[in-house]
């Protein structure tokens, strides 16, 4: 932001350095020819992007002024800048330099009301007019301060048409929010009285400061979002309001039920906020300054955005607000002014005899000048403009809806003499009828007016029943804090509610109670708590409470925030595969030990079909051949080959056969490893309903509703058990049925996960799970938190959620229970449909390169065999010395077996041996 300050600063220094030379060498010319210059400053914010705009809008009225009506004027107004920066001090500084320095007779601007009160005091002191463009506020008034002229529109006017609406819907609750600045603060005294005279009620004033940070707005509107009140009066500059409703969008305060109305410092400007800031004001009306439009209007709009883009191409402009309009308006109503106060012969240098602050003024000539302003009437850019009572006499307003495609849609207007309408072509007696306005969408994309609050409208106060528990203190925990002198409750599940509570729209205080009735570790104890909700001892219940159909005819559960199950954990038993006979064939599928062997078989195969011919590694009986190719087939699992390949076909094969085997065996191996670890602890019981028909004992947790849930399934009460923290669950899973304890313990899954976390070695999850509904927070039955609290459990954010949950459960060594159960770790064949597809399109790939590239061998000896005596004679030569060399190697064969030559029998057919041989 300030280099992009910087660069706008330095660029309008350039800027007023080029215009102040202009108007040196208009002087100088108009000097020449007689003409008598105005000396008028200019003071604008010129390192803010209005600034820029409202400068460039300035000097084209100038230019266009002398272009067109002012061509043949006597005067000429000679223009100096001056950059306030945004503070009254600045400005102030500013106006003082202007008339020490260039005595100037009028001031353009300031931008904003804080600025324009100091110099509207200084005007009226020194006799020079403050024509203000932005000025708005109505606490700057004409009758005090004379010489302050607002050529726009007064920002008491909008009062009337916001307690128009109020009427047309029937408000009359009102919350009124604004900001503590000059302008903030100017219209409530107005708008009060409407709203009143309306037969509303402000219900709360609430005034934001202009520097308030973002952390500060948020605390607002949760301190305002529980009040009953649901509708909105918002009067806020567009800076400020682009944080406000992001925050209060945030706080789920636009949706249906809430209506926002916001005054024209936002509504006039709607168009150029970003589309992520619409987004968040989506659904509000807006009151805007009604300007007629015009080609006039139009053509200015496109030729200001042209300058813009060419003098200053870094600044972006989406939209030109009514303020530069009104800027154009307020320079061309000057020059007019000039013209009629001082082609008449009275100089504006003459009659200087008033000072302030040491300062020579002219008093005569600026009061002209005053008067001609007064006396200004003619048709601006923004329609008639009469400044008969210093100050536009506009009062008319368009009522639109804020959309996030386009930023706006117009609904209707509002005059003093129609009062609401849809048109203001139609003839029709004053309304104040929501009918007379077009369909509105309001927040949370509903059509239907909001005519009543949504959630508590008083709810800051919640008693709040925990259990106490003697196990399981991490769900939940009641302890004595001797520092505060009184119990704190703390926990997984407190800590998600306190969460949940921090993103509601409104502020709710929880007061923990835990709950002792003398009965902690009995059977029942949670459905006895859910209870005191039903008898109003308790507004909520907040720990591990499971959501049944029997608790839910007593209260009203959100949507869980724990999905649970019940299942078992039972002990486990040593079941070692190793003593199976074929245990070492188990991390393989049937199917892929037959493949992998028959791709050993076919790499083999492929091996000799490329060597036997040239490499007598691969030569010898029938016998020997087969037994070559099965021993290259599999040797290769356990080491390399002793045989040399002398194709490199043969070799790219067996390179490709070496990388499948090396992901074989790794894969093997892997999983040999976890079936001799992992699965040597098998669950020793993995049928509930077969313990229940044995009449074993089986334990559940103190107070839980499980107890009922055996005996749906047909469990003897007799034959259940119910123990209260994890070393009890431990022991008596250890002891058995037969010795006092349990066979099995059946539980929600929630709370075997931290069983399994300090015990998962011994004991494992097993047998079928049973679906319940969650844990979830109890509030009593029609309780208006319900529904808010529902929808802020399933927007919870999931790394919110799993830090939560690390803090109280931590991490584990253990495998995930869930996961632990009927594990298959067979590899299939499917695992390696891939490798082994790829190997064998690769094979016959490279098989067919090999045939090809013997036929064309064949073809280029044919070709050789064709040419004459010479080359046969030569090539039978060669061929007799291959034949000798053969008949070597035939007769070392033959020496070490009995069927010495038999091998020649699988000679490739074609091949020059086979060919001689025939012959």
């Amino acid at each position: 932001m300030k280099a992009k300050r910087k660069l706008l600063f330095s660029r309008s220094s350039f800027l007023i350095i080029s215009i102040f030379c202009w108007g040196f060498l208009n002087g100088i010319s108009a000097a020449e020819n007689g003409l008598v210059n105005v000396h008028v400053g200019v003071i604008l914010d010129l390192g803010s992007v209005d600034g820029v705009v409202y400068n460039s809008s300035i000097s084209m009225a100038v230019e266009d002024f002398y272009r067109t009506i002012g061509r043949d004027y006597r005067t000429r107004l000679i223009l100096h800048y001056q950059d306030s920066k945004s503070s009254v001090v600045e400005a102030a500084s500013a106006a003082f330099q202007l008339m020490r320095t260039f005595d100037v007779k009028a001031i353009l601007g300031p931008q904003t009301s804080e600025e324009a009160d100091f110099l509207a005091h200084m005007g009226t002191e020194a006799h020079i007019p403050i024509v203000s463009f932005a000025a708005v506020s109505s606490l700057i008034s004409p009758s005090r301060t004379p010489y302050f002229i607002r050529v726009a529109q007064n920002d008491s006017t909008q009062s009337r048409p916001i307690s128009a609406i109020l009427t047309a819907f029937n408000w009359k609750d009102v919350i009124l929010i604004h900001d503590d600045s000059y302008s903030g603060n100017a219209l409530i005294p107005y708008l009060a009285d409407s709203i009143q005279e309306a037969g509303s009620v402000i219900f709360r004033r609430i005034a934001l400061s202009s520097s308030a940070n973002e952390a500060g707005i948020r605390q607002t509107v949760r301190d305002f979002a529980v009040l009953p009140a649901r509708v909105f009066v918002v009067h806020l500059p567009v800076s400020l309001a682009g944080i406000f409703f992001r925050l209060v969008s945030e706080a789920g305060m636009m949706e249906d039920g809430y209506a926002w109305i916001v005054t024209s410092r936002v509504a006039n400007r709607v168009k150029s906020m970003d589309p992520s800031t619409l987004t968040s004001v989506e659904g509000v009306l807006g009151i805007k300054t009604y300007v007629p439009i015009s080609l006039l209007q139009d053509n200015f709009r496109v030729r200001l955005k042209q300058n813009l883009r060419k003098e200053h191409p870094d600044v972006d402009v989406s939209d030109i607000d009514v303020y530069a309009l009104w800027a154009y308006d307020a320079t061309w109503a000057t020059a007019l002014a000039a013209e009629k106060a001082f082609s008449a012969g009275v100089s504006p240098e003459a009659n200087s005899t008033k000072f302030i602050m040491g300062t020579e003024v002219s008093p005569i000539g600026s009061s002209k000048l005053l008067h001609a302003l007064s006396d200004a009437r003619f048709h601006g850019l923004t329609g008639k403009i009469d400044l008969a009572e210093a100050q536009l006499n506009s009062s008319s307003f368009e009522i639109i809806n804020v959309v996030s495609d386009g930023g706006e849609r117009k609904i209707g207007y509002w005059t003093p003499s129609l009062g609401l309408c849809r048109s203001l072509s139609i003839e029709k007696n004053f309304s104040t009828k929501s009918e007379d306005l077009a369909e509105i969408i309001w927040p949370g994309g509903n059509t239907q007016v909001p005519k009543s609050p949504v959630g508590p409208s008083n709810v800051t106060f919640l008693r709040i029943g925990v259990p106490v528990k003697t196990g399981y203190n991490e769900f939940v925990k009641v302890k004595w804090d001797p520092k505060l002198k009184r119990n704190v409750t703390e926990g997984y599940v407190v800590d998600i509610f306190l969460r949940l509570l921090d993103s509601l729209p409104y502020k709710v205080l929880p007061d923990f109670q835990p709950y002792d009735n003398g009965h902690v570790d009995e059977l029942g104890y949670y459905d006895e708590l859910i209870y005191q909700v039903y008898l109003k001892t308790y507004d909520a219940v907040v720990g591990d409470t499971t959501i049944n159909p029997n608790r839910s005819n007593y209260v009203d559960f959100t949507q869980p925030y724990v999905d649970s199950r019940i299942t078992m954990i039972v002990p486990v038993v040593d079941a070692d595969v190793t003593k199976k006979f074929w245990w070492f064939l188990a991390p393989l599928s049937m199917a892929l030990w037959l493949a992998t062997i028959g791709m050993s078989v076919l790499k083999g195969i492929l091996i000799w079909f490329f060597e036997h011919s040239k490499n007598k590694e691969f030569q010898g009986t029938k016998a020997e051949q087969v037994g070559k190719i099965l021993y290259f087939s599999f040797t290769i699992f356990v080491f390399a080959n002793r045989e040399k390949l002398k194709t490199n076909h043969a070799r790219f094969i067996s390179s490709l056969w070496t990388f499948v085997v090396f992901v074989l065996v790794t894969s093997y191996g892997a999983n040999l490893t976890s079936i001799l670890t992992v699965e040597k602890l098998r669950p020793k019981v993995t049928d509930l309903q077969t313990l229940i028909n044995n009449k074993e004992k089986i334990g559940c947790q103190n107070g839980s509703f499980v107890l009922d849930f055996l005996k749906k399934q047909g469990a003897d009460e007799s034959n259940i058990k119910a123990y209260a923290s994890v070393a009890e669950y431990a022991k008596a899973l250890d002891l058995g049925s037969d010795d006092g304890g349990v066979s099995a313990i059946v539980d929600e899954i929630p709370y075997i996960k931290v069983f399994l976390k300090y015990n998962c070695r011994n004991y494992t999850m097993a047998g079928k799970t049973y679906r319940t509904g969650g844990f979830g927070f109890a509030f009593a039955r029609g309780s208006a938190l319900v529904s808010d609290a529902s929808r802020a459990v399933l927007q919870f954010d999931e790394v919110e959620m799993n830090e939560i949950e690390s803090k109280w459960f931590g991490n584990t060594t253990c495998p995930d229970p869930l996961e632990a159960v009927n594990i298959n770790y067979e590899l299939t064949l499917g695992s390696f449909r891939f490798i082994y597809l790829t190997t064998l399109s690769i094979s016959a790939a490279t098989m067919i390169l090999y045939l090809i590239n013997i036929s064309f061998e064949e073809r280029k000896r044919a070709r050789i065999a064709a040419e004459g005596p010479a080359e046969d004679s030569e090539t039978d030569d060669k061929d007799s010395d291959d034949d000798e060399a053969q008949a070597a190697v035939d007769d070392e064969a033959g020496a070490s077996s009995p069927a010495g030559s038999a091998y020649h029998s699988f000679e490739v057919e074609g091949s020059p041996r086979a060919t001689r041989a025939r012959n």
